[in-house]
């Protein structure tokens, strides 16, 4: 299904005379050009390793040069190329974790939008009953759904519920602290599974301070009564590391610098 995609960058690879670029000309093509070829592809699709190692092979021969008399030497392994300019490297992207980053991006937009026909859609046949970060890839799924998943592991990786009421967001399981790395309560006591945030609250919306006292560690008790209590509005997912608390593949790369 993905070959198309390899013969269409190695056409235009080829169409490249490799003589009349200079450096710079040769890494605004494979920056602008044929990353613009995959962004689409990589937005649905999972690209197996196989297709990765044809792409890198084809973006090595353009970079390093090519002829039918001898063979050019390559310098340095793509990964190294890859690698920031402060690093020794030109800063190409990650094929990989690219397509990941773009993956997650499509998550997220099942988050915002659930009521797209796409959303109605998936949610119907694999997350009926709960909310997309909850769901798993089962043996049978389509490929797009199983590609889904995988990048639905970024987005685990950095988001944060708002609370808002309490009433949707799971005391033990959900990430609703501010504190770093999981979000989570960082030592969870003995309580019922189904407990939610709005049974930490007194009748009158404020935080039960002697209970959240005697049952959570003190690092995590200090998180909780930390946090407004008294907000009516419903529970929101928010991205952690972007101002606006929304995903983007700029703000993948800055939590990936703070990780």
């Amino acid at each position: 299904m993905l070959n198309s995609i390899k013969d269409k960058v190695w056409k235009r690879l080829k169409g490249w005379k490799f003589p009349l670029f200079s450096t710079v000309g040769r890494e605004v093509l494979l920056k602008e050009i044929i990353q613009a070829l995959l962004t689409y592809s990589m937005s649905y699709f999972k690209f197996p390793m196989k297709l990765i190692n044809d792409l890198y092979r084809m973006k090595t021969i353009f970079w390093w040069g090519y002829s039918k008399k001898k063979k050019k030497i390559h310098w340095c392994k793509w990964t190294k190329l890859c690698k920031t300019k402060e690093r020794g490297g030109m800063r190409f992207r990650d094929i990989s974790t690219f397509n990941q980053v773009l993956l997650a991006k499509q998550v997220w937009r099942l988050i915002r939008n659930l009521n797209s026909l796409y959303g109605k859609v998936l949610k119907a046949s694999y997350f009926p009953n709960k909310i997309i970060l909850d769901a798993f890839c089962g043996s049978k799924a389509f490929y797009v759904w199983r590609s889904l998943m995988w990048g639905k592991e970024i987005i685990i990786g950095g988001y944060r519920w708002r609370i808002g009421d309490g009433n949707d967001v799971r005391i033990l399981h959900d990430p609703w602290l501010q504190g770093p790395v999981s979000f989570k309560i960082f030592d969870k006591p003995h309580l019922p599974n189904d407990f939610f945030v709005i049974d930490l609250q007194n009748q009158d919306g404020e935080w039960d301070e002697e209970f959240i006292r005697n049952n959570f560690y003190n690092k995590d008790s200090d998180m909780i009564l930390s946090l407004p209590s008294e907000n009516r509005d419903l529970g929101k997912i928010l991205w952690h590391y972007s101002k606006n608390g929304e995903y983007s593949v700029k703000s993948f790369y800055e939590f990936e610098r703070e990780s």
